[in-house]
This record gives C-alpha cells, structure tokens and sequence, in this order.
C-alpha cells in the first residue's frame, strides 16, 4: 500500500460543537487531497478527499481504534475566527470488513446541534463526512485572507487526516462555499493557533 499522509497530533475530544480541538504542537504537516467542500451555514458542510491516482491512505492503528478511542472533527476558515467542530463519540462509530475494521470506519450521527455529522467514512480510498442542521455555524461567504477552509479529522490521540480548500472555486456567496480539486500541500492543515499541526508518522 502506497502512503500519502503524514500526520500525528494530540487532541482532546471536543465536548460540544461549538468547541475547538486543543493540539499539542505547531509543525509542518502534510495533507490530503481535497475532492470537494459544500458549506451551507445552518444547513450542511461537506467534505470528500480521495488519493492520488495510484495512491491509497491507511487506516487508523489498533491504538486509534475509532470504534473504543472517538474522533473528533473541525471545518475551519483560515486567517478568521469561524470554525465549527465536532466531538464523534466511539459509541457511534462501526468497523467495516471482516474483521471489524480491516476495511475502515463508518460514523453515524443524529444530525443534532451537538451531533451534527450524519456520516463520518474512512477508507483506504475515501475519507469524508456529512453534518447537517443547526450545529453547522460556519458561515460563507469566506473572505479572510488566505480565504480557505482546513477540515481535520482526527482520530483517537494519534491519527488526523486533514485537507485544505483551496482548490478551485464553484461558489462563495452569502448562502454557500463550494470548492474542488484542491491539491495536497505540503504545509496543509492549520491548527486552530493558525500553524500547522504536528507530523511525525508516515501514512
């Protein structure tokens, strides 16, 4: 299996929606490609980020077993205050393969202001989520300066994949952020400090 992703951060599990996740260091990190962002504030924020043709991305370690360890979730506008996240509780969270995990995980949320992510999925060949309702507080359109959203997915206390959009530009208007084929940058995925999350083990 080819690896694309390095990442490895400390977290603490968001509480509520509105909270942010606490990383541990500020360094250099890799990213995934980004396939798609929607954002529609109040309504839905979405994301899809797929490998490079060739390429695929590992799963979660037994040490970061979503389905004991949780994850936790955040869509943030670099270079401004928005940012919404959200804690994914083990509880919700499936192994898919026989055996339970071996061809990734499966979140299922209640669509509630404090569980807003209806569909979290990690594969060696996909990784997205659908949050949906009230709890999506990020507003469009996005203007900061750089003027793009990291989404970081982190996973127990050691796993993250994350993206920035960037990419291509479909829509930024008062009602939605659409956004596609944003490259996998080598200094991708700021922390909420606005640095870069910790990297230091090879997807």
């Amino acid at each position: 299996m080819k690896r694309v992703l390095t990442v490895l951060c400390t977290l603490a599990v968001a509480a509520a929606f509105t909270g942010s996740p606490v990383l541990a260091h500020d360094e250099p990190t890799e990213g995934m490609p980004g396939k798609l962002l929607l954002v529609k504030g109040g309504k839905l924020a979405k994301f899809i980020s797929k490998p490079v043709t060739g390429d695929t991305f590992d799963l979660p370690s037994l040490a970061n077993d979503p389905t004991v360890e949780g994850a936790t979730i955040s869509f943030r506008e670099l270079g401004g205050d928005a940012e919404i996240s959200a804690s994914l509780p083990a509880a919700g969270w499936k192994g898919l393969g026989n055996p339970a995990g071996s061809k990734g995980f499966k979140y299922k949320g209640a669509g509630s202001p404090t569980d807003p992510c209806k569909v979290v999925l990690i594969k060696a060949n996909i990784v997205k989520a659908v949050c949906k309702g009230a709890g999506v507080t990020l507003t469009t359109p996005v203007t900061a300066q750089p003027a793009e959203v990291a989404v970081n997915l982190s996973v127990g206390t050691g796993t993250s994949f994350c993206a920035e959009f960037g990419g291509t530009e479909i829509k930024n208007t008062s009602t939605i952020l659409k956004r596609k084929d944003a490259t996998a940058l080598p200094s991708a995925c700021s922390s909420p400090s606005g640095a870069f999350l910790d990297t230091d083990l090879l997807f």
